[in-house]
């Protein structure tokens, strides 16, 4: 009997190890893609001879609205997290919660994590289509 508790006490210090590891992984990815939804566009702008290209290419809004996608994905997704997380937090330990529907309601969308892998996606292919239009636009263009 002592050597399955052991077990059992080793399997969930296991993995807690591999949904802290999960964590830092997406906190650096949704770091990271933030950064670049917002840096990518800075610095294609800033730019004068890319921001001139992309003008006269007639994709600036189409760009644009790319990298405003990424962004959102991940601002939407973010804000899901955040508020059913809290909602988990505030009603677990209450079971006089006023609202248990809210308690079922978000314990169903952290069970979803096809919502983070679709968001995540969004932004990649957002961020890299855009990214690829203004690789093209500018090495197309003659100096």
């Amino acid at each position: 009997m002592h050597g399955s508790r052991l077990n059992r006490d080793r399997a969930h210090e296991e993995n807690h190890a591999f949904f802290d590891a999960y964590c830092d992984y997406a906190r650096t990815l949704r770091t990271w893609l933030v950064a670049y939804g917002v840096g990518g566009p800075v610095l294609f702008l800033t730019q004068e001879r890319i921001s001139a290209a992309i003008a006269a290419s007639g994709q600036g809004r189409t760009i644009a609205y790319l990298f405003l996608l990424g962004a959102f994905l991940q601002i939407c997704i973010s804000l899901i997290n955040k508020w059913a997380n809290w909602h988990l937090y505030a009603y677990g330990d209450n079971s006089s919660a006023k609202l248990p529907w809210l308690y079922k309601v978000s314990n169903w969308i952290i069970d979803k994590f096809y919502l983070d892998i679709i968001c995540d996606i969004g932004s990649v292919v957002s961020f890299g289509v855009a990214t690829m239009k203004v690789l093209l636009i500018v090495s197309l263009r003659p100096i």
